[in-house]
């Protein structure tokens, strides 16, 4: 499955420069690379939290992977996260470094800031793009 899922990546968004035109479509990857996580979470909090992990590991993902972890303990140190549920939370941003190395890694467009919040029963997402990593 993850085969099939990469090839149709890479085939649809192969070019960089076709998203930054586009950015309807950067939002398709972006939905893309959170659905899996954000399938299994119930809960308006736990969804919304999904998004911003998700969007906070997109970013990480062009830092090095020594920075990963700085970062993440940081991270747990702002949002009060108790050793407890540390690991718990630490398997989610792994899981999206990973997706996004898998995946999404021929992308290199950064998001420079968000906005997530529920409208009714839609979460809605805005993303402001930084082209300049490119």
């Amino acid at each position: 499955m993850g085969e099939k899922i990469e090839k149709n990546l890479k085939s649809e968004y192969d070019k960089t420069d076709y998203l930054k035109n586009n950015t309807e479509k950067f939002g398709d990857v972006m939905m893309e690379y959170v659905m899996p996580m954000f399938e299994r979470v119930e809960g308006d909090d736990a969804e919304i939290k999904i998004i911003e992990l998700a969007v906070l590991c997109w970013n990480l993902s062009f830092l090095s992977e020594d920075e990963h972890s700085e970062v993440i303990m940081s991270w747990f140190n702002a949002n009060h996260i108790n050793e407890r549920e540390q690991d718990n939370v630490e398997f989610i941003f792994r899981y999206f470094l990973n997706r996004k190395k898998t995946y999404f890694s021929h992308i290199n467009i950064m998001i420079a800031d968000n906005k997530i919040e529920r409208v009714g029963d839609t979460i809605k997402v805005n993303l402001t793009i930084d082209y300049t990593k490119n």
